[in-house]
């Protein structure tokens, strides 16, 4: 039998495609892995959901109809996060078009933490790296406010990029923030999660 917690599980997977233990354990099962990872199991077992491992790293995905790549996984891997320390996603985009189809993003996200709301772009370079001439476009989205998040927020969002290794070329801009990460995000609490 199906629980108000499962439908609200199988709500976000229809919503959102898949979804990892991290983030429906932070946002249906009150941080506890192995309640979370047993009725997900049962569910898999009830034939409700299926479930694969990604890739990269071995986790387990659960989803209904249709796998995602290993690279839009840490996009999920990133709500992880934001559940993991008690925030609240208000809004995400997967791969949003900007200036005329110019420019996509592996996600926009909205999100409230600690009392503060943060606008993320998030580029995932897991098999490519964002090169030089996307962020010259973001430098152009900035100044033409083409998102209106400054004109109605008073800021630009945040550029999140993901890569398997942070020895390499960094962008810096003057007009916007943008923040390197590892792909298991484990600097995050420096550079965004910042009390």
């Amino acid at each position: 039998m199906l629980t108000e917690r499962d439908t609200k599980v199988l709500k976000w997977i229809e919503d959102n495609k898949v979804i990892t233990i991290e983030e429906a354990r932070y946002m249906f099962f009150e941080g506890n892995y192995k309640v979370c990872w047993r009725r997900l199991d049962q569910l898999e077992q009830m034939e409700i959901l299926k479930s694969y491992k990604n890739k990269y790293d071995g986790k387990k995905v659960y989803y209904q109809d249709k796998k995602i790549s290993s690279h839009d996984l840490f996009i999920h891997y990133f709500l992880g996060e934001i559940y993991k320390r008690g925030g609240e996603l208000l809004q995400i985009k997967y791969q949003p078009r900007y200036l005329n189809d110019l420019i996509r993003p592996d996600s926009f996200l909205a999100f409230k933490w600690n009392n503060r709301v943060f606008l993320i772009l998030l580029e995932v370079d897991y098999t490519h790296f964002t090169d030089t001439s996307k962020f010259i476009l973001y430098e152009k989205m900035f100044k033409e406010d083409s998102l209106g998040t400054i004109k109605k927020f008073g800021t630009f969002p945040k550029l999140l990029i993901v890569r398997p290794n942070l020895n390499t070329t960094r962008y810096s801009s003057k007009n916007f923030e943008v923040i390197y990460t590892t792909l298991n995000y484990k600097n995050l609490d420096e550079f965004l999660f910042i009390t």
